[in-house]
């Protein structure tokens, strides 16, 4: 449904380079740079909506860890009725102008600014949604049947920035200082450690494991003369703990290398990493992001 009555020749606030044309998509991140008078095209789903009569609508869109509020008004009586009969999680193409709040927007992390709406188009409707992703369940049961819904919470999508971050702080610190990445099998024909905590596998007839460690490759690596080598790679313990704080699978960064003085190089290079690691996740938005959903103290 498009009220807008925008020409395509709008003039646009001074300083800003960006978007050229009324109906270039931005994304929700980028309207936190663009100043206040830029008419915006950006695609967002319902996060939720706050319905305060008849005639006013405010609707808070999501993309990814970033959201924006839009508002929608009297003058717009059709479309405020329209999309007030529209689920959460349905995606929306909007077409607005980037205004002033009365007070900052506490709700949405571009909280400067929200956007006028003049136009919307339907993209995708949500149908049958179990949960809401504005109150998710905090049941893990619940949000495992519908994993891919789940997923879309803002905390969620942090979370998988974060551990991106962790890994290219390792990778990133490791190349710095020599080191080499390798790719090991995960189908072992053996136990490469004790073999009461290994997944068993059929191969074709054939008894296999899933690997526990990479520890024999590694080394076998450094005794080649690869002196330094790494892996960000899946590992597998078929211990039977049955608790939160036990994974049976997880991402392993694994590390080997030959020692030239003695184990303070290792020391020293582990010490870097860490400092890296929490320097670059400690300056992440995202940080924030989980907070809000599972509070926590700094850790130092």
């Amino acid at each position: 449904m498009d009220n807008s009555g925008a020409s395509f020749d709008s003039v646009r606030s001074s300083g800003s380079d960006w978007p050229t044309h009324p109906y270039e998509l931005n994304t929700i991140a980028e309207l936190d740079k663009l100043p206040i008078g830029t008419e915006v095209t950006f695609r967002g789903r319902i996060h939720t909506q706050r319905q305060l009569s008849k005639a006013l609508d405010f609707l808070l869109l999501r993309d990814q860890t970033f959201s924006v509020q839009g508002v929608l008004s009297r003058e717009n009586m059709d479309m405020v009725q329209w999309v007030q009969k529209l689920p959460a999680e349905s995606l929306l193409q909007v077409n607005g102008v980037l205004k002033e709040p009365p007070e900052p927007v506490r709700s949405a992390t571009v909280s400067h600014a929200e956007v006028d709406i003049h136009g919307l188009w339907l993209v995708n409707p949500a149908q049958n949604a179990p949960f809401s992703v504005y109150r998710p369940p905090e049941a893990l049961r619940s949000r495992m049947q519908s994993r891919i819904l789940d997923l879309r919470h803002p905390a969620n999508q942090a979370l998988f920035r974060i551990r991106s971050m962790v890994s290219r702080q390792f990778r990133d610190t490791l190349e710095k200082y020599g080191f080499v990445e390798i790719n090991t099998p995960k189908l072992q024909p053996a136990a490469t450690e004790s073999g009461a905590s290994v997944f068993k596998v059929n191969y074709f007839g054939r008894k296999a494991f899933l690997a526990q460690s990479p520890q024999l490759a590694k080394q076998m690596a450094v005794s080649s003369d690869f002196g330094r080598v790494y892996e960000i790679g899946p590992v597998f313990r078929a211990e039977n703990s049955n608790t939160h704080r036990h994974l049976t699978e997880y991402t392993g960064l694994d590390l080997e290398m030959a020692i030239e003085h003695d184990y303070h190089e290792v020391i020293e290079l582990l010490d870097e990493f860490l400092k890296n690691v929490f320097k670059a996740v400690y300056a992440m938005p995202e940080v924030e992001v989980l907070k809000q959903r599972w509070p926590s103290k700094e850790f130092k």
